[in-house]
């Protein structure tokens, strides 16, 4: 059981980085709190030429058990690296770990980097839980993005993902939410 929580925490971050373009995010019409977080980001101070775009993810990986946030608690340590699409970003990879409480399904602490295909990155925080009495494990993610490098060194963003484990050690990813960044940071400039 618990092997198979922290699997499920893996897979929910890999799940929120990556992204699918192929479902057309940018024509579809927002919720209430997506338009409120649209807003809200809208809002924030960015460089001019600033856009929020809509995003959809998809991804994949493995869960990998690192160690201890605390052994005593029963609180592990566990990285879920994997690789995705995410609409504005394209294919990337993922670099993740977090803290999988394994008592109470929650998933705390989590940081990760998703890199660009051009080697850009978004750096990013997460958290969540494991949903209790659903099979296959199935989690449940947030990431918030906070700058990055190249064409995301001031990028923001929210993404929401679900997460299902394959098997005891993989799982895929499937979500959205919005990215923003500014078409003046280039990593080529």
């Amino acid at each position: 059981m618990r092997i198979q929580v922290l699997l499920i925490a893996g897979a929910a971050v890999l799940a929120l980085l990556a992204c699918d373009g192929a479902t057309g995010p940018d024509t579809a019409v927002p919720s209430a709190d997506e338009a409120a977080q649209l807003a809200s980001a809208a809002a924030s101070p960015m460089s001019e030429g600033t856009i929020v775009h809509r995003v959809n993810v998809v991804s994949e990986g493995e869960f990998i058990p690192l160690g201890w946030c605390d052994e005593a608690g029963g609180v592990m340590y566990a990285g879920a690296p994997g690789a995705g699409n995410m609409t504005h970003v394209g294919r990337f990879g993922l670099q993740q770990a977090g803290c999988v409480d394994l008592t109470t399904g929650l998933i705390t602490g989590g940081q990760g980097v998703i890199s660009a295909a051009n080697g850009d990155e978004i750096h990013v925080t997460y958290s969540g839980r494991i949903l209790p009495g659903v099979v296959p494990q199935t989690m449940e993610l947030s990431y918030v993005g906070i700058g990055g490098t190249g064409r995301f060194a001031h990028a923001m963003s929210e993404v929401s993902v679900l997460v299902i484990y394959t098997s005891e050690t993989t799982w895929v990813s499937e979500g959205g939410g919005w990215l923003s960044y500014s078409a003046s940071d280039r990593s080529d400039r």
